[in-house]
């Protein structure tokens, strides 16, 4: 009995050994095949793009990119004109005067220095990438702007002379902005992209030429800005602002020359009359100041103003009536008739005299 024990024992446990070893081995032979598997769809599954590389192949202005949060965008050309009153900031002082220097001056020595980057200006097909920036040396070559190379160590980049800077004739701007209307503050935000100086000289015939520069990124220039006052009021001289605050609280005024659109046309080529231009400028300047009360229905609170208001005026209605019946009885009183009532009372004497 012992040995039968023995036996069935020994039988059990090698079938329970060979169906444990068999199971291990279907378990190898998966194992294997799922590794099999991944590696083939890695080895043949396209490369995913990351971030990187879809900024290396992008072409679109960096800077005018929305965010999740703007809902509506705009993006507006606008011409400065330096003769305007409210942009004189930007212009004076010609030559630098008690460490105070116009903008132009500003940016161009940022520029030379090697401190900010220039772009192309390519007539609204504005691309701030590697690819369309200006090398210095050839632009102030273009413009005929005489430069040396500096010789200090703590001094890189060009060297431009204060009177071979054509800060005198630059007297424009072409300001590049960005409307946008944003879902969280439920407000529209103005902000300036870029700007761009516009060289303006006299052509053999007396005509006046016009000629965009380069454009700079408003991002580039806000460290430096930012520390340079200025005044923009005539009556105080207090330097209250910087150039940052000028173009960050919109103090400038210019006309819009051309929006971002399709066929890349300037409000000139779309609307040939002045006129007809002119109106088109203004309507579109309405529309975005106005686009915050376009889009809210009227407060509980702006609905009690109006209705307060109007129960004001009714309330002075009958008193002004009254006024005015107390004023014809006391003018007949007086037997002279009130201003248009002479051919009126007339008629009705004569029809009375005729009984």
């Amino acid at each position: 009995m012992m040995l039968i024990n023995n036996k069935t024992l020994a039988y059990t446990l090698l079938f329970l050994l060979s169906g444990a070893g068999a199971m291990s081995a279907q378990n190898n032979i998966r194992s294997s095949a799922t590794e099999v598997t991944r590696n083939a769809m890695v080895n043949h599954a396209p490369a995913r793009r990351t971030v990187a590389d879809e900024n290396k192949n992008t072409t679109a202005v960096k800077s005018d990119a929305p965010s999740s949060d703007v809902g509506w965008m705009r993006v507006i050309y606008r011409h400065l004109d330096l003769d305007n009153e409210k942009n004189a900031a930007l212009y004076y002082p010609e030559m630098p005067v008690g460490g105070q220097e116009n903008l132009f001056r500003i940016i161009m020595r940022l520029i030379a220095g090697g401190k900010i980057k220039a772009y192309e200006y390519l007539d609204g097909r504005e691309v701030f990438t590697p690819e369309f920036q200006v090398q210095t040396d050839e632009m102030l070559a273009r413009f005929h702007i005489p430069y040396t190379e500096s010789n200090n160590r703590d001094r890189n980049g060009l060297v431009i002379e204060e009177n071979d800077l054509p800060a005198a004739d630059v007297m424009s701007y072409y300001v590049l902005e960005q409307w946008e209307f944003d879902n969280v503050k439920s407000h529209t935000v103005n902000r300036v992209l870029a700007l761009c100086p516009v060289l303006h000289q006299t052509g053999e015939f007396g005509d006046e030429l016009k000629y965009p520069m380069f454009w700079v990124e408003m991002d580039d220039l806000h460290p430096y800005l930012a520390d340079t006052a200025i005044f923009v009021d005539d009556s105080d001289n207090t330097p209250r602002y910087s150039y940052n605050d000028f173009f960050t609280l919109a103090l400038y005024e210019g006309d819009i020359y051309k929006t971002r659109n399709v066929r890349n046309k300037s409000m000139a080529q779309i609307y040939p009359d002045e006129t007809a231009r002119k109106q088109a400028s203004d309507s579109i300047q309405n529309r975005l100041t106005g686009f915050d009360k376009a889009l809210w229905s009227p407060s509980r609170e702006e609905l009690q103003e109006a209705r307060q208001a109007k129960e004001e005026l009714e309330a002075k209605q009958p008193s002004v009536k009254r006024e005015i019946r107390q004023s014809r009885r006391s003018t007949r009183a007086r037997g002279t008739k009130p201003a248009g009532t002479s051919g009126s009372n007339s008629a009705v004497r004569s029809v009375r005299d005729r009984k």
